[in-house]
């Protein structure tokens, strides 16, 4: 009985900090080629940029807030995530196309979930 106790607090914590590592890694590369992007070409117009982009830039800084947020609330995080993704794929309609980066937001979104489903299970 301890021994499925104690596995399911390691997949838990195995759970929540592989998202941790996966989203935090994601946001500070968006960061750097968004601050990269700035300092090259100066500060975006959004008046010239079509709407489906600017729901997108929308969708990514709510992912980009999920990942912090799930540092402390797993499920609110990944609600975050889960659902700027889901909003970005429609924004920009490229729902068969998945790549490395946009596969670890997805990821490190279901980790938090589990992570917050294993946790509500102990209490």
């Amino acid at each position: 009985m301890k021994k499925k106790f104690s596995d399911k607090r390691q997949l838990e914590k195995w759970c929540r900090w592989t998202a941790r590592i996966l989203g935090t890694s994601f946001l500070l590369t968006f960061l750097t080629i968004a601050i990269c992007g700035v300092i090259g070409d100066g500060p975006l117009d959004l008046s010239e940029v079509p709407l489906a982009d600017r729901f997108g830039f929308l969708a990514m800084f709510g992912m980009c807030l999920g990942i912090v947020v799930g540092w402390k609330w797993e499920g609110i995080g990944s609600a975050l995530i889960l659902c700027n993704f889901a909003f970005f794929w429609i924004a920009k309609q490229m729902a068969p196309m998945i790549n490395l980066a946009f596969g670890s937001l997805l990821l490190s979104g279901i980790l938090y979930f589990i992570a917050w489903l294993l946790k509500r299970r102990d209490t």
